[in-house]
């Protein structure tokens, strides 16, 4: 599944196409610098949910901590 997916990244232009408009969501709060727990609450989701959809987020977009996914969503525009 990696080699497709990786596959897949080189072809899509733009990185936020990779994600659902949930993981979106959940990029923007962790970006806003909200906690796991904030977001599940906000979203009525499990904290377990949160850490889930963090984790796809990361592997979707190639990056390997919080900070590369702030920096990633500050250049793309999802927070200021």
């Amino acid at each position: 599944s990696e080699v497709v997916l990786s596959d897949y990244r080189r072809q899509v232009r733009d990185p936020l196409d990779l994600l659902t408009s949930r993981e979106r969501e959940v990029l923007q709060m962790l970006a806003e610098g909200k906690t796991n727990k904030e977001i599940a609450t906000a979203l009525q989701l499990s904290v377990y949910t949160v850490d889930a959809h963090r984790g796809r987020i990361m592997e979707k977009l190639n990056v390997h901590s919080i900070g590369e996914l702030v920096r990633f969503a500050v250049r793309h525009g999802l927070v200021e």
